[in-house]
């Protein structure tokens, strides 16, 4: 069966147990010991913060295709998701070009053409990414959810309530998400046991967590933890193992990946007891490592995940400031600031030493002689970066 289709059918099973009519023993272990996959709400913030190639959707894609975990996506998350990424791409293109033209002449004919490819890209996005897209769901299996009449019914009806997920009475930019909710609602209706969504939108994910049989999460992370999706312990203890064996290597893959994951990140100073929201312009190197292995989560048998926290020197940027704010920064080394004189806002730069909470990823692979080395390390999820004054 495609289960790629839209569909209105109830598809979660009724709660297990032993019905009357079922009066023999072999029928009765049969029915319980069948492994009902979970059924996994996603809408367009779950997605679009995500790559394909990321661990976490490798690992979604991987439970859907053994029949693990059924992903729905309501049709409105699919053309939100298209038209953002069609839109996300178009920006760098036009920056690029005007910035490409201040490097050195001897590189900047190689990065000018490769522009140029990324512009032809942006001009074709929406019909690229609406197939892009539509593959990966297809690819995954992914149940789609489209609209009927009486969901922009009961849409319109939240709209002039300002029920959730409306913030208020009338505000339009909050429409996506409502008519995800409606999708999740309908489903809700129909469930006899629970299922999932995945939302990082605080609004929506309250409103889910009040309906029948919806347990919400706020990341992948948090949905992939369940005991259900869990990875056998052997693989978590030879992975954690052979990061052990090989710490040297291990240790100098993490330190290689961390600066460049976190440049051009948020970062957060606490400065005389009010916080300055940055950005990391120019992360410097590691002097403090720290891994929590307590808590490490394996995605599949050869990938792990592991928190870490971390210091590494670099360079806060703060913008728009008023002129007067530039003595609160002159206590920090190597101020460097932009004044333009026709604006009435500076811009600075200083170091600083910045505190790292994340979580990286480790995928191990083994040859077919059974001989095992790291082929990725990566980043994958920044909590907070931070410095203290």
């Amino acid at each position: 069966m495609d289960r790629s289709q839209t569909t209105d059918r109830p598809l979660l099973p009724p709660p297990i147990g032993v019905p009357d009519y079922l009066s023999t023993s072999t029928l009765v272990i049969m029915h319980l010991s069948r492994p009902y996959p979970l059924h996994v709400f996603a809408d367009t913030c779950a997605l679009r913060g995500q790559s394909p190639s990321s661990l976490v959707l490798r690992r979604v894609a991987e439970l859907a295709k053994t029949g693990r975990l059924v992903l729905h996506v309501p049709l409105v998350v699919e053309g939100e998701l298209q038209s953002q990424l069609a839109s996300l791409i178009s920006l760098p293109s036009r920056d690029l070009g005007r910035i490409a033209a201040w490097l050195p002449e001897d590189d900047r004919k190689r990065v000018i053409d490769a522009i140029d490819v990324l512009r032809s890209t942006a001009k074709n996005a929406k019909s690229l990414f609406e197939r892009g897209v539509a593959d990966w769901l297809i690819g995954v299996e992914a149940i789609r959810h489209d609209i009927h009449p009486e969901h922009a019914r009961d849409v319109f009806a939240l709209y002039f309530s300002g029920d959730p997920p409306f913030g208020a009475p009338k505000r339009r930019e909050d429409l996506p998400d409502a008519f995800v909710f409606v999708a999740i609602r309908t489903f809700a209706m129909k469930a006899h046991s629970t299922f999932h969504v995945v939302t990082a939108d605080n609004r929506l994910r309250k409103a889910c967590e009040n309906l029948p049989h919806v347990a919400a999460h706020d990341t992948w992370e948090s949905l992939l933890r369940l005991p259900e999706l869990a990875v056998p312990l052997s693989a978590r203890t030879e992975i954690g193992d052979f990061c052990r064996e090989e710490w040297s290597e291990f240790e100098s893959l993490v330190s290689a990946a961390i600066p460049e994951r976190v440049s051009g990140e948020e970062l957060v100073l606490e400065l005389d007891g009010k916080l300055e929201i940055g950005t990391l312009v120019k992360p410097g190197t590691i002097t403090m490592l720290d891994f929590d292995w307590a808590d490490r989560f394996v995605y599949s048998d050869h990938v792990l995940s592991v928190p870490l926290n971390c210091k590494l020197n670099g360079s806060m940027g703060l913008f728009e400031l008023e002129r007067g704010e530039l003595p609160k920064y002159e206590r920090f080394k190597g101020v460097v600031v932009n004044d333009l004189l026709s604006s009435p806002y500076i811009s600075l730069e200083f170091v600083c030493d910045v505190h790292v909470e994340a979580e990286v990823g480790v995928e191990v692979v083994r040859s077919l002689k059974g001989e095992s080395r790291f082929e990725r390390v990566a980043v994958h999820r920044v909590g907070s970066l931070s410095v203290m004054a």
